[in-house]
């Protein structure tokens, strides 16, 4: 009886082994199906989440069910009704098992996916965090999971709302506030994502990233001071980590502290002494240092670290460039090519040098064409790659093709419409081909898109003064001195701005910014000498001059430039050594030959003026300026067939320039060729028709031709074409005296005087006009207001009146007054003053008074100089 009892007992047992097997089979399936087959799991309810919120609605009230259900356990079980707390107790068992599965499930999505996020396959892993949260809706851990992938795939506004989610759950973790901010800050939304980051470091001020990221932000904002603040809060957090360290060395840098900026470096280096980002960033401070040799040692370290970084071998090609060692710079880079022939950025830096840092290879060398050869083979490579085709622009550019550089850097900016650099090399061409509007256009692109380039704005203010915008450009580049307060350069643009004005003593105040900002700037010296120069400060001027040069001797044009000073105080014999200087300096500037010219003519040595405009032209003969100077020379020495000759070579080099008709016209009337004049003071009107003097000359041509009706015509042109200039009004007057329309000249000549009161011939030309007109009291006075002005031609104007005497006493013999008055005068003019004075007191009480009020004028002319 036994053996069948036990024989059934071990059935049964095999059974249930089997069931439990089965079950675990089963469960095993269930758990391969869930992990392949989501999207049938429970409907389908996660397929699209379009419903997330309802669903998040759901499980609250379930949870809150259960709530309920264990606080009636509670009740119940304190009470003691023993078949309620069965049934609760099976209840609260069922529950419990349910919720604790909702978990187990959540926690396996999240884990699978963040296998997914590690392999890169984000939306995948998206979806299972999306199952996640449905299973446990109140982790927040799952939210920030899932807005970091949303970030990792550029969908950040969806990842701040994720960071929102977690925030709701738990609310006083501050990593969560402090990836919030990070995640503000690529959007350029950089109040909020400080306001999060201070909320963070509130709630955890041992966090170092905290600050690290606050300083990040400030430092875009412009705010160095507090970034250097928060760096160095973050340094003291975590001394250790290279990164602050770097980052510190970067803001320091920006600031002009460069010797800190190196030591930060060294503390960089020093942690993380594999980092070759760190020795590249230290050469290129030393290189701005001009201490070459360090920095070339450091470039070579970051290259041994790796090698296959294209940007440290184009740095130490360029450092090797300043050094003069362009075949070894050229060669760096064919060995970098061959190491990796199919890197498109090495033939792009074989090419573009010197868009690294001001001086490509091929550029120095002259190999344009061979530089845009190698731009090509890098476009070609990298299509998308767009510092390619802005390199290839900028070459273009040096070579002059501005249609096809502006056609490149507009593929540039199809490629990249958010990168300002693009824009600003475009405004830069515009500029350079005088579409001044365009380019300011441009800038203010660039200017919107990095508000905080401070060379934006100067380039905008350059623009704008080549416009003669000049107080539009005061403003712009007074803002970028406000954005970069310690550049002496914008300071010196404010000066030059201020000079081109005609507000001299302002323009030396800013030079004196500048100079302090940057002792070291000769240009700054030399530009404030020039404006002293300006203001007649010829001594100040020498001086600055003499500081420029001790500044940077090699640099002729400081020589040159003092010679004009020296020329300009007729120190002719100084100012010839100066040029001397700045030719044995630089032997092939033309202009430094075209100013000793000058002078020499100075000082009446021609031959010698007309042999050094010589070597100007023999320098550049493709300037026009030359052979005009030259022209200038032989017209003074009456060899004007000559002069027509170089004339000539001037137009055939620049016909569109009006003053060398103008000058080959007054030639050409020099020698009486008056109806050639004319047509070549028309060829000058026509190229320049608001620029009154050539009508003038042309009236003075017509009026030598006695065809004064037209000379008159022409004069009003001039004068319509610039109302203030006194000159025209007088010639004006000239020509009607001419035609004895004698009142009509009175007329203009008043004119004249009111335009000019401080013009002596003037004056004299209206004492002609009185005098024709036989108002010979009237001449007299007006001499006199002509040796008020100009006492030192008193002879001059003296012997005028003997003529006007003369003319007196041919019109009326019998005056004897007129006699004693002219005797008086030849006495005057032997300086007999003594006698003057005894005649004036006995001269009769005559109609001609006029004559004792002159000779009067005349003693107290004589006594007060002397």
């Amino acid at each position: 009886m036994i053996l069948p009892n036990m024989s059934q007992q071990q059935i049964k047992m095999k059974q249930i082994e089997k069931l439990q097997k089965q079950g675990s089979i089963i469960k095993k399936i269930k758990q391969i199906l869930l992990a392949y087959n989501f999207q049938s799991t429970r409907l389908n309810v996660c397929k699209s989440l379009y419903n997330e919120s309802l669903i998040f609605i759901q499980m609250r009230k379930k949870q809150s069910e259960r709530q309920s259900w264990f606080q009636k356990y509670s009740v119940l079980k304190n009470q003691r009704i023993p078949s309620q707390k069965i049934n609760l107790s099976i209840n609260k068992s069922k529950m419990s098992q349910d919720y604790q599965q909702q978990l187990d499930e959540a926690e396996y999505y999240s884990a699978n996916a963040a296998i997914l996020f590690h392999q890169s396959r984000f939306e995948e892993a998206l979806k299972l965090y999306d199952y996640a949260i449905y299973r446990n809706p109140l982790n927040a851990k799952n939210f920030t999971a899932k807005a970091c992938i949303l970030f990792r795939l550029n969908r950040k506004e969806e990842a701040l709302q994720y960071y929102d989610y977690a925030i709701e759950r738990d609310p006083y973790d501050g990593d969560l506030l402090g990836a919030k901010g990070a995640t503000l800050f690529t959007l350029n939304r950089y109040e909020e994502a400080l306001q999060c980051l201070d909320c963070a470091i509130n709630m955890n001020p041992n966090d170092a990233l905290n600050f690290f990221n606050k300083a990040e932000i400030l430092l875009k904002m412009n705010r160095k001071k507090e970034a250097l603040q928060n760096i160095d809060y973050a340094i003291n957090i975590q001394p250790n980590n290279d990164e602050h360290f770097a980052f510190k060395a970067s803001a320091l840098m920006q600031i002009n502290r460069n010797e800190e900026a190196l030591q930060n470096y060294d503390y960089a280096i020093k942690r993380s002494p594999y980092n070759a980002n760190y020795y590249a960033a230290k050469g290129a401070i030393l290189f701005k240092l001009n201490r070459n040799e360090e920095a070339l040692q450091h470039y070579n370290h970051a290259i041994d670290i790796n090698p296959y970084d294209t940007n440290y071998s184009t740095a130490k090609s360029a450092i090797l460039i300043i050094m003069n060692q362009s075949q070894e710079a050229l060669q760096l880079i064919d060995n970098a090519i061959s190491r990796d022939p199919y890197n498109a950025n090495y033939y792009a830096a074989k090419g573009k040098l010197d868009i690294v840092f001001q001086g490509t290879v091929l550029f120095k060398l002259n190999r344009n064409e061979e530089a845009l050869q190698y731009f090509n083979y890098a476009i070609n490579l990298d299509p998308d790659c767009v510092n390619f085709y802005t390199a290839k622009g900028s070459t273009l550019l040096k070579l002059n093709r501005n249609e096809e550089a502006l056609q490149y850097f507009d593929y540039a900016i199809n490629k990249t419409p958010d990168d300002a650099r693009c824009y600003e090399l475009k405004a830069k061409t515009l500029a350079l081909m005088n579409r001044n509007e365009d380019a300011i256009q441009h800038y203010d692109y660039a200017i919107t898109l990095n508000p905080d380039c401070a060379d934006y704005y100067a380039k905008k203010a350059d623009a704008l003064k080549r416009m003669n915008r000049n107080e539009e450009a005061l403003q712009f580049f007074g803002e970028a001195s406000n954005k970069n307060p310690d550049c002496g350069d914008y300071y010196a643009n404010i000066a030059d701005t201020l000079k081109k004005m005609n507000r001299y003593e302002l323009a030396l105040e800013y030079y004196d910014y500048a100079i302090a900002r940057n002792p070291d700037c000769a240009n700054y010296y030399a530009n404030k000498a020039d404006t002293l120069k300006k203001l007649n400060r010829n001594e100040e001027a020498l001086q600055y001059f003499d500081y420029a040069i001790n500044k940077d001797p090699n640099f002729a044009n400081y020589f040159a430039n003092k010679g004009d000073v020296l020329r300009k105080m007729n120190r002719n014999e100084q100012a010839l050594d100066y040029y001397d200087s700045a030719i044995y300096i630089n032997p092939d500037e033309p202009h430094y030959y075209a100013v000793k010219a000058m002078t020499l003519l100075q000082m009446n040595r021609n031959e010698e003026a007309l042999s050094y405009y010589d070597y100007a032209i023999n320098k550049n003969p493709e300037d026009a300026r030359y052979y005009e100077y030259k022209a200038d020379v032989l017209r003074k020495m009456n060899r004007n067939e000559e002069a027509l000759e170089y004339i000539d070579y001037a137009i055939n080099r620049n016909s569109d320039y009006a003053n060398y008709y103008a000058f080959k016209a007054d030639t050409l009337k020099k020698i009486s060729r008056n109806e050639e004049a004319l047509q070549f003071f028309d060829q000058a009107i026509d190229r320049n028709p608001n620029f009154g003097d050539y009508y003038l000359n042309k009236a003075d041509a017509l009026r030598k031709m006695n065809r004064n009706e037209e000379a008159l015509q022409y004069i009003d042109y001039a004068i319509n074409n610039n109302p203030e200039v006194a000159i025209y009004y007088q010639q004006r007057a000239a020509t009607l005296l001419q035609m004895n329309r004698n009142e009509e000249a009175l007329y203009y000549i008043d004119y004249a005087i009111n335009k000019n009161p401080e013009d002596p011939i003037f004056y004299e030309q209206k004492a002609d006009t009185l005098i024709k007109m036989n108002r010979n009291e009237e001449a007299l006075q007006y001499i006199g207001y002509a040796i008020n002005q100009n006492p030192d031609k008193a002879q001059y104007y003296l012997q005028k009146a003997l003529q006007y005497y003369d003319s007196a006493i041919k019109r009326n013999s019998n005056e004897t007054l007129l006699q004693s008055n002219k005797a008086d005068m030849i006495q005057k003019l032997n300086q007999s003053v003594e006698a003057l004075y005894q005649l004036i007191q006995n001269i009769p009480n005559i109609n001609d008074q006029i004559n004792k009020f002159f000779i009067a004028s005349y003693l107290e002319d004589q006594n007060n100089h002397d």
